[in-house]
């Protein structure tokens, strides 16, 4: 573990002394749907940030950027989308579709977590949420599911 004066960086010190964890996506994109949209309320404890820079980010973004937070002492995880099991040629965990087996696999380490659809925008045309919004704009309940 790092001490403070052997940290190459301000942001990596920061980081490190904050109490919340850092949750790295592979998007702006990304970090817009999960920090702004549905995990509004946590800023206190959790921290979403797109890993990679102006070029963009992708997978191998987030899995080198956790890898570096966490050698300094960081608490990071980060969030892939299923595509990225392809990218890297992980094709037995890409195409199984048990979600008892999808949630034990750890093809990335166990501190990056693989979404089961194939990128997180697919989540945002779920039959639910697709209803919670209907609802919402319609000032109405939700109805069931049936």
């Amino acid at each position: 573990m790092a001490s403070l004066k052997n940290l190459e960086s301000g942001d990596l010190a920061e980081r490190r002394y904050v109490a919340k964890r850092y949750v790295y996506l592979e998007s702006e994109e990304d970090v817009q749907i999960l920090a702004e949209r549905w995990f509004n309320d946590r800023g206190a404890k959790v921290e979403f940030l797109a890993a990679g820079n102006d070029l963009g980010g992708g997978c191998n973004h987030v899995i080198a950027q956790v890898g570096k937070d966490v050698a300094n002492g960081i608490d990071a995880v980060g969030i892939l989308d299923r595509d990225s099991l392809a990218a890297r040629s992980h094709w037995d965990a890409f195409f199984d579709t048990a979600d008892a087996s999808c949630s034990n696999r750890s093809p990335f380490g166990a501190r990056i977590y693989v979404l089961r659809c194939w990128e997180i925008e697919n989540y945002l045309l779920h039959p639910l949420v697709i209803e919670s919004f209907l609802a919402d704009e319609q000032g109405r309940s939700r109805r069931a599911e049936e």
